[in-house]
């Protein structure tokens, strides 16, 4: 299990994309902060939701095999 939480500030942004060749702004980085926090938002309600239901299909299954 993942312990460390990761805090990404705009101008860390902008540092690694500068790094890479990419330039943009605070406002820019912002933006894709948030974009990227949705994102990932998003991923794990997904993921949440599959082991659920996978969970839920292996129940139902061991259930109805009786």
């Amino acid at each position: 299990m993942v312990t460390d939480v990761i805090h990404m500030t705009p101008e860390k942004v902008v540092e690694i994309l500068k790094a890479h060749g990419t330039p943009v702004n605070i406002d820019e980085a912002k933006v894709i902060l948030i974009y990227l926090t949705q994102l990932a938002e998003l991923e794990v309600s997904d993921f949440i939701r599959a082991e659920k239901e996978k969970k839920f299909s292996t129940t139902n299954k061991k259930n109805n095999s009786n």
